[in-house]
């Protein structure tokens, strides 16, 4: 029976799938590019024998990640591309659209109002 060994690793799977999309053209990657940057930036630890371990985690992290954004599928090639926006900035947009929903009901609601005399 082979001895398993437990591997410390000096990074979390978002933060190596964020490197990867981020030094990638255009700043977005499809799944199988982050396969290969993780391979290349840690061939000792991502290994085909192990693939469809660190593989699955790292789908399921781009699926529930919110920081991990699938984009509309490239129509050229039928690619799904995943890009990274800064939680930050997700919260500032969400931010940015209730502000202008409320101000709209309130002005709406202002001006269907009718005076009764």
């Amino acid at each position: 029976m082979a001895k398993k060994i437990r591997v410390c690793k000096d990074f979390t799977y978002s933060s190596i799938i964020r490197e990867a999309i981020l030094s990638s053209k255009d700043q977005k990657a499809t799944s199988s590019m982050i396969f290969v940057y993780m391979v290349n930036k840690h061939p000792n630890m991502f290994k085909e024998s192990n693939s469809m371990t660190w593989k699955g985690n790292v789908r399921q992290l781009l699926s529930k990640n919110p920081e991990f954004v699938k984009l509309k599928k490239d129509e050229k090639n039928k690619l799904h591309y995943w890009k990274y926006v800064p939680l930050k900035e997700i919260e500032d947009q969400e931010r940015e659209v209730l502000f202008r929903y409320h101000h709209f009901v309130r002005r709406w609601d202002t001006s269907t109002k009718t005076t009764s005399k």
